[in-house]
């Protein structure tokens, strides 16, 4: 009742549950069906390689009701991912709420899932420990569990992110990575991906122009440098778009 006095005050319906039971979940049951959408596409996105999966993502957000997802390497952050552990050990009978169950093992394992696909490649940049752009959190986030495990299969992986400092970067990762600036670190790398959209990281492509070596694989989550595509191509250098018509083959090369 005080609660509703209090939050009376600025807004001009308040809805009451009937206990604090009922209130407490509320958050944790609406982030764990954000986790459910946010792993079918990324499944789709695995299951699917030879469709362009990411503009059906889009496609399909265009519906009035639907949200509109994008391919991730992970899932990043405070909420989403560990919302459904919230509600699977508060629920009475969690055995029953098996798509949560399979939502977390998936997500748990995606590191793993996209370091196997990325295998061929030994050496890496990764933009972005944040995980999401202008945000500095680094929970989860796809940048640092990447990173992580492909550090901990003997790659030489570099980290860039414009929010945090040298030793930041080094302490948030399991396994041992080199902290850069990207815009020096660029060459002699077989892999590039970027991982958070950062506004640091949208460059007009002169600023990239000669160097990027030739031969190297840029995976690009959120489309940062798409408008660069045919021009890296020019210089012999790979970019792709995660999600996109036959990502998988083109980031094994």
């Amino acid at each position: 009742a005080l609660a509703k006095d209090v939050l009376g005050m600025v807004c001009d319906t308040v809805v009451v549950a009937d206990s604090h039971w009922e209130a407490e979940m509320i958050k944790s049951v609406e982030n764990a069906y954000r986790h459910l959408d946010i792993t079918l596409a990324n499944q789709l996105t695995l299951a699917n390689p030879r469709v362009n999966m990411r503009q059906v993502l889009e496609l399909v957000g265009t519906k009035w009701n639907i949200n509109k997802y994008h391919p991730n390497l992970g899932v990043g952050g405070y909420c989403i991912a560990p919302a459904s552990k919230y509600v699977l050990s508060g629920v009475e009978s969690p055995e029953i709420v098996t798509v949560l169950k399979d939502s977390v093992i998936f997500t748990e394992n995606m590191a793993k899932t996209y370091a196997d696909i990325l295998d061929v490649h030994q050496s890496v940049l990764v933009m972005g420990l944040a995980y999401k752009g202008g945000l500095k959190v680094h929970i989860l986030s796809p940048g640092r569990e990447i990173s992580s495990e492909m550090s901990k299969r003997g790659k030489s992986v570099y980290l860039d992110d414009p929010m945090y400092s040298d030793k930041e970067k080094i302490a948030a990762v399991e396994g041992d990575i080199t902290p850069v600036d990207f815009r020096n670190n660029l060459p002699g790398k077989s892999l590039i991906i970027i991982t958070a959209d950062h506004s640091e990281y949208r460059l007009p492509f002169r600023e990239l122009e000669g160097k990027v070596d030739k031969g190297t694989v840029i995976l690009d989550v959120y489309g940062i440098w798409e408008s660069h595509k045919g021009k890296f191509a020019q210089e012999g250098v790979k970019h792709v778009l995660l999600g996109e018509k036959d990502w998988i083959d083109s980031v094994r090369r």
